[in-house]
């Protein structure tokens, strides 16, 4: 049997690193992209490291030029993300997070689309804040707002290619991803402390990892993989109103709170109890269901 060919970028350690490794040890034959090669770390012998900048369209082309038949999966991994005040942002770094998180996933789902074999899979790695922006993230969480929305275009315009679009969105994981310097102000140093303790209790890449690989090779019509926190903020996200949610995130910000923690979680599925519990009342054929819930 011949062994399927994944493309990942942005490999050199985090999500990436561990995504090639899962691949590989799954018997893929694994291109992992790396800016710089002398980055890369590899000694799985599926693992072929190969050179791509994803700010780079000269760089994304040569790099295609240079893989060897077909291409069954393409993950987009590769980003970054400023962290700081958005007058805090040089005009270099804004159109740099642009360039890299939105215009290098574009670029390379299109230059890939002449090496992708029968019934190909896109992998998309987002994140919960592409939909529930956070402070001090405002150009992250655009990016990663633009990534959710072009892979909702792309899964309905590649489906007659026979081309699949799937996205991985995790939460707060534990890789190098923050390591940003401690602001001055009071708001900064709250918002800083949330972060560190988020990202220190957040998600293992290896999960993650397992999470991209199930999307890839999922033949069910699923879109959307998120691990279980992720799942859960999204989804009480989801069904509370707008107004709820914002005013649950800026007390949480105020203060320092993470948002999934055990009383957060809590909150939020109180309010939603509350909300449902007067929806439901609102109609008398579903007396019964509302006296259960007073309950």
């Amino acid at each position: 049997m011949i062994a399927k060919t994944v493309l990942i970028t942005g490999c050199s350690k985090g999500i990436g690193k561990a995504t090639a490794i899962r691949f590989a040890d799954a018997g893929w034959r694994v291109y992992a992209g790396v800016r710089d090669l002398r980055s890369a770390q590899f000694s799985h012998p599926n693992i072929v490291v190969v050179q791509i900048d994803v700010g780079s369209p000269g760089s994304i082309h040569r790099c295609f030029h240079l893989l060897k038949g077909k291409i069954d999966v393409v993950v987009n991994n590769a980003g970054f993300g400023l962290w700081g005040p958005l007058e805090s942002y040089t005009e270099q770094e804004l159109e740099e997070q642009v360039k890299v998180n939105i215009l290098g996933a574009a670029r390379v789902t299109r230059a890939s689309l002449a090496y992708l074999a029968p019934k190909a899979t896109i992998v998309n790695v987002a994140s919960v804040v592409g939909h529930i922006g956070m402070p001090y993230y405002s150009m992250y969480a655009a990016t990663k707002f633009a990534i959710v929305g072009m892979s909702e275009s792309l899964s309905l315009e590649f489906a007659p290619k026979g081309i699949r679009v799937k996205l991985v969105e995790p939460g707060a994981v534990k890789t190098e991803f923050f390591h940003a310097s401690q602001p001055n102000d009071s708001f900064g140093k709250r918002l800083h402390a949330y972060y560190t303790k988020a990202f220190a209790e957040g998600d293992d890449p290896l999960a993650i990892a397992e999470l991209i690989l199930r999307a890839a090779t999922d033949e069910k019509d699923t879109f959307a993989y998120r691990p279980k926190r992720a799942r859960r903020i999204l989804a009480l996200a989801k069904y509370l109103p707008s107004e709820l949610v914002r005013r649950q995130l800026r007390k949480r910000f105020m203060q320092g709170r993470l948002l999934m923690g055990g009383s957060s979680l809590l909150v939020w599925k109180s309010n939603l109890r509350r909300i449902l519990r007067s929806i439901t009342c609102r109609s008398s054929t579903r007396g019964l269901f509302c006296k259960r819930m007073r309950r």
